[in-house]
């Protein structure tokens, strides 16, 4: 009997859930990193010691793996140009995946916003900040009417990197110039702006099967009040539960639009007077142990089991709300804490991990940050 073959596109601390649920599901596992001591590996029946970025190589490496069997299913249980390598090679291997076409698209900040701006139809929820993406000579004018403070980013950037609050024209000349643009590695065609929104935030996760989305979990998000604006704390349920039945449908819209068929969805908001302002989305699967911690503990879902069954063809398992919801929580701590007020708090946790040891004061992202806990309470 031929063997079913899962790839995994990494194999590190945020790949392993999903390498786990691939095995448990029975299918035999190809692991790709470029880090031969990556955790996941030992897990995995077969390794390709390679970048996940090199999606040309690994390709080649996969036609000429020695085994017999078929190729199933994979992901990429990361970010950004990771998303992009898994859909070359989902292409290429005739895999269930969105496209490259799609995925480009869904990874430009720039792109989805004004995509979604040109719909005629909006859900009657649905808001953006005003924005702006230049392409050369910046006005004066235009900057104005989006408004001070503005907020300027990349347009493909991840984890809150080059994520800036500018308070006047003054400063944004200054932002602007070449030589500080360089430095920070952002170009002139890179750039977005805008309008700052002052409100509450959200992060909405689904799944979307079938051109048909799913709802899984809608969670409050506390950040740092200076840019870029890094993730403290994660909590369920939500003080916006009450919005669940505008957000399905914003999420379902957002799904036609943009004829997406299947897949994870993760997507940022701000909430102003129960109005939903848009930030950004990503077909990827939830950071922040969202996905490996807050959905299993909150709704009892399993999503690296679904994501791998979504993956590979087979029905998945509808999410349902419980009656009565646990209060769960994913915390960050930024900077160092003493080991003695660590080993306090870990006691109480139902997990804790240091993520730097040595983190950058203050943060340049969310990479800096010096260790999580999650609660169940």
């Amino acid at each position: 009997m031929s063997k079913k073959f899962f790839i995994s596109l990494g194999a590190g601390h945020h790949q392993k859930p999903l390498i786990q649920a691939a095995k448990n599901l029975g299918f035999s596992v190809i692991g790709v990193d470029v880090n031969m001591e990556a955790v996941g590996l030992p897990l995995c029946d077969l390794v390709i010691q390679e970048s996940i970025l090199n999606y040309r190589k690994i390709y080649y490496k996969l036609l000429r793996l020695p085994v017999e069997g078929e190729f199933i299913g994979g992901f990429a249980a990361s970010y950004g140009k990771a998303l992009l390598s898994w859909a070359y090679l989902a292409e290429r291997l005739s895999l269930p995946a969105l496209s490259r076409t799609q995925t480009e698209l869904l990874l430009n900040k720039a792109l989805v916003r004004e995509s979604l701006h040109k719909v005629d139809k909006k859900p009657d929820s649905f808001f953006q900040p005003k924005f702006m993406s230049p392409q050369s000579i910046i006005s004066k004018q235009d900057v104005e009417d989006l408004g001070f403070p503005l907020i300027l980013k990349g347009k493909q950037g991840t984890s809150k990197e080059q994520v800036f609050q500018l308070e006047n024209y003054t400063e944004l000349k200054i932002f602007l110039k070449k030589r500080n643009l360089s430095q920070k590695k952002l170009s002139p065609s890179n750039i977005l702006l805008e309008e700052k929104i002052i409100g509450d935030e959200i992060t909405v996760t689904g799944l979307v099967d079938n051109f048909q989305y799913q709802l899984l979990l809608i969670t409050d998000k506390i950040i740092a009040a200076q840019p870029p604006f890094i993730e403290l704390e994660h909590r369920y349920p939500s003080r916006y539960e009450h919005l669940k039945e505008e957000i399905i449908e914003i999420h379902q819209w957002i799904v036609d639009t943009f004829q997406i068929p299947l897949g994870p969805l993760v997507s940022e908001f701000k909430v102003v007077n129960d109005k939903l302002f848009f930030i950004e989305l990503a077909p990827q699967i939830p950071g922040e142990y969202i996905g490996s911690f807050m959905i299993p503990a909150a709704i009892g879902y399993d999503f690296f089991t679904n994501l791998v069954l979504l993956f590979t063809g087979q029905d998945i398992q509808k999410p349902s709300q419980p009656k009565k919801k646990k209060k769960v929580r994913v915390q960050y701590w930024p900077q160092k804490v003493p080991i003695d007020s660590w080993e306090d708090w870990r006691l109480k946790a139902n997990f804790a991990r240091i993520l730097n040891p040595n983190p950058s004061v203050p943060p340049k992202s969310n990479r800096d940050r010096f260790g999580v806990m999650g609660f169940i309470e």
